[in-house]
């Protein structure tokens, strides 16, 4: 009886149910362990790729504000080398370090970050491709003065770093300047006869802001003299001014405004041209861009030489002092004299054979004084007038990223 019991218990099946039920239980244990660990590892990757993005964006960014930092300065080859630049800069040539944070509002930048910024001149083997072999280099300017330079920008954010790297150009801009062959306070013709001296064939107007008085002192080229006409006056001056294109009472703003005469300024001051401030000696040479400060009493005379060219016109601002073309002289470009003192004596003289192949501006009472044997550009009059001697007149603004030079280094 007892052996029937014990094989009625050993045929009984209620226990399997637990069994199974562990059995399940292990395998969806082990199932979530399983995806667990694959969304941990799928999160972890996650925050890389999120972390090298921050890296990236940051890097960008530090370019970007590098580049908008360049912009600023106008020009570039000045011997004062541009710094590495990093969080820590207050060099005003550096990405503004608060502005450059705000623009990557992530998590990943916090107070482990860093960026550093590098320019350095296109010279050699890297005018058209960078290596990290040119960070060696000292010129950290524009030392060839083809107005571009590379930048490069690296950045870290939670450990992970990008480093990306652009040639930069400096753009140029076409400045605003009153167009005219000759605007002054007054105009002295020097000589009498009928050889022309302006020659403003080319549609150049010759503006005086005197208002001639008969009597008076010479307002269009010569005196109105007691006894003539207005329109005999006007006849002897067109003797020398052809076409007889002479404004009198002209009334206009500055030559130049103030925002335009700080770009050429600092231009000037930069390297891209020649700037002479008091107590400096006069120029010689008035070829390129020639900055005379306010306070230069230079008396500038030249009997010979040719400055510029007419497939290169160059741009003379003086703040002070006076001018005079005799001789052969010849300039090809833009004079202007912004007669800080508004005086009304004779600022610019052109005589004997000298050429002026552009345009004459004086601002305020200040007098061109005009008067040769009418041999001066090839043979012709002493000022002619050229239209196209305004395209000197540029500054450089904006920087500009040049194409297809854009690209990340691979990581060291």
């Amino acid at each position: 009886m007892i052996l029937d019991s014990l094989r009625r218990r050993l045929r009984r099946e209620d226990g399997w149910a637990m069994v199974t039920a562990m059995m399940v239980l292990v395998i969806m244990l082990g199932s979530s362990l399983a995806v667990a660990a694959y969304v941990d590892t799928q999160t972890g990757l996650s925050r890389q790729q999120r972390t090298r993005e921050t890296a990236f964006n940051l890097a960008e960014a530090a370019l970007n504000q590098q580049v908008v930092a360049l912009g600023r300065l106008g020009s570039w080859s000045s011997t004062s080398p541009i710094p590495s630049c990093t969080p820590a800069a207050t060099d005003l040539r550096c990405p503004a370090p608060s502005q450059l944070s705000k623009l990557i509002p992530s998590a990943d930048v916090d107070t482990t970050y860093t960026w550093r910024t590098d320019v350095r001149d296109d010279q050699g083997s890297y005018a058209s491709f960078y290596d990290d072999g040119l960070l060696s280099s000292s010129y950290s300017y524009d030392a060839n003065g083809n107005h571009r330079v590379w930048v490069r920008a690296t950045a870290t954010a939670s450990g992970k770093t990008r480093t990306v790297v652009a040639l930069v150009r400096a753009e140029q801009q076409q400045e605003d300047i009153i167009h005219a062959g000759i605007l002054a306070g007054a105009l002295d013709l020097a000589n009498s006869g009928n050889k022309v001296v302006v020659d403003g064939s080319l549609g150049g107007a010759v503006d005086v802001q005197c208002t001639p008085v008969q009597g008076g002192p010479s307002c269009v080229g010569y005196n109105w003299k007691s006894n003539e006409t207005y329109a005999e006056l006007m006849n002897r001056v067109g003797q020398q001014i052809q076409p007889a294109n002479v404004t009198p009472t002209y009334s206009s703003g500055p030559i130049l405004s103030a925002e335009t005469l700080a770009r050429l300024k600092a231009d000037a001051q930069g390297g891209y041209g020649s700037f002479v401030q008091a107590g400096q000696p006069c120029p010689t040479s008035l070829n390129g861009i020639v900055w005379l400060d306010v306070g230069v009493n230079c008396a500038l005379s030249f009997t010979g030489g040719e400055f510029n060219s007419a497939q290169n016109p160059g741009f003379l601002i003086m703040n002070g002092g006076t001018l005079s073309l005799g001789g052969n002289a010849s300039y090809h470009g833009v004079i202007v004299h912004m007669n800080p003192l508004n005086l009304s004596t004779s600022l610019i003289s052109v005589g004997g054979t000298a050429c002026v192949d552009g345009n004459l501006l004086v601002n305020g009472n200040g007098v061109v004084s005009v008067g040769s044997s009418g041999s001066g550009c090839n043979g012709g009059a002493n000022v002619k007038f050229n239209p196209a001697a305004f395209d000197a007149v540029k500054t450089f603004g904006a920087a500009g990223i040049v194409q297809n030079t854009w690209r990340e280094l691979p990581p060291h």
